[in-house]
């Protein structure tokens, strides 16, 4: 049996997240926290200036970061917060979950070998009048996107004066864009996007490193929801810590699906198949959020994906391809323009491109869109420890199956 991996590495913040029960108890708290700590804490929906601010609130998902050591939060909790405060725990840092670049790629006459995979080069969907918004390093500066219009924001508060349309320089973003939404016929390179024509909403929520903090991430999320994006893709991911699992990614995932879209995560990339298993890290770790694996040209899990939890628990829910992974980037990191690379981010970002062209099929938004597109993956209805659900499927037609989503899983 594999050994599960806990991680070492520094995955939080200086500052501690307060998640509330309701509305009333989020004002009730605070209001604490400005009587005890003096700290008046901003509507991150209507500030940019989050990071640098010492308490910062998001009304829709019931949380709080305010800039206090977690011992004195818990303190405040355990003398005047039971009953307000649902959960304190530290803030996290998130990031990307993609390895290093690989071989540069040789364009040839069919689609990348992921696009064949799933489907996608058959399917007559292309995801037009459907919006993906990705939560990563920033939006693509490629030719293969001169004449796509991309909707994009720098929620970085050091950038966003000198970057305000947050530009990837790191490559990662650029490949996760181009893995969902990549051009039916690229300019010099084999098919590499899925859903060609779906609309891109691009906020730079990680650094030039591929990190980022929590709060930076559920303020871009918070803006895709108001641009009324029908999917939102996180390939990125903070490590699973059994003694930080409140209920704060449920809180977002369930908002998410409140607003008629879906929120799609990485697992992480930091296993080491088969003798070491890391579990799933956050946000992907809820029922509320899709989980993401990476499966192999050889329709293998990627040996490097996470899975489950610490209790065994099936949390992976949708695979696909990750490994060598063809997509666009900066011509500052490839002089040629594209690159391959493997990790979960690579996977989530099909995934998000094939939900675009089940949006598309079968105009179900979701929960409802949630469950179709588990219930139109490969293994239908067994669910895997490492594959969940199986390798997701683009459709080729519209069907029954694609109008209706009764079942519930």
């Amino acid at each position: 049996m594999a050994k599960k991996k806990q991680l070492k590495r520094s995955n939080y913040t200086d500052s501690t997240k307060i998640v509330f029960f309701d509305d009333e108890t989020l004002h009730a708290g605070l209001d604490l926290v400005q009587r005890h700590f003096g700290i008046t804490c901003i509507d991150g929906s209507e500030s940019d200036s989050i990071q640098s601010a010492a308490g910062v609130f998001f009304a829709p998902f019931k949380i709080a970061y305010i800039k206090v050591p977690l011992e004195d939060v818990k303190s405040l909790q355990n003398a005047d917060g039971n009953g307000v405060f649902k959960y304190v725990g530290r803030e996290r840092r998130h990031h990307v979950s993609a390895s290093t670049p690989g071989t540069l790629p040789i364009m040839t006459q069919t689609a990348a070998w992921g696009i064949r995979a799933i489907g996608a080069d058959s399917s007559p969907f292309d995801g037009s009048g459907i919006k993906i918004a990705f939560m990563d390093t920033g939006r693509p500066v490629h030719p293969d996107f001169a004449s796509r219009g991309i909707v994009s924001k720098n929620f970085l508060e050091s950038e966003a004066q000198s970057d305000p349309e947050g530009i990837d320089a790191k490559g990662h973003g650029s490949q996760v864009i181009g893995i969902a939404c990549g051009p039916k016929s690229p300019v010099n390179m084999s098919r590499y996007g899925v859903a060609y024509n779906a609309s891109i909403y691009s906020a730079k929520v990680l650094d030039g490193s591929g990190n980022g903090d929590e709060r930076v991430l559920v303020k871009g999320i918070l803006w895709a929801l108001a641009q009324g994006c029908d999917i939102i893709n996180v390939s990125a991911e903070s490590a699973y810590d059994p003694n930080e699992t409140g209920p704060d990614a449920q809180n977002i995932g369930n908002t998410v699906l409140a607003h008629n879209s879906v929120l799609i995560a990485a697992a992480g990339n930091e296993s080491f198949l088969p003798n070491t298993i890391v579990p799933v890290g956050f946000p992907a770790n809820c029922p509320s959020t899709v989980a993401v694996t990476a499966t192999t040209s050889d329709n293998e899990v990627w040996f490097k994906s996470n899975a489950g939890d610490t209790r065994g628990g099936l949390i992976i829910d949708v695979a696909a391809p990750g490994e060598n992974i063809l997509s666009c980037c900066p011509t500052s990191l490839s002089q040629t323009g594209y690159t391959k690379s493997s990790g979960t981010s690579m996977s989530t970002a099909f995934v998000s491109g094939v939900a675009a062209l089940l949006c598309q099929a079968s105009n179900l938004r979701g929960t409802a869109l949630m469950q179709l597109l588990l219930k139109s993956c490969s293994y239908y209805p067994n669910k895997d420890f490492f594959f969940g659900y199986g390798l997701v499927e683009a459709p080729q037609q519209t069907t029954k199956l694609l109008t209706t989503a009764e079942t519930t899983i």
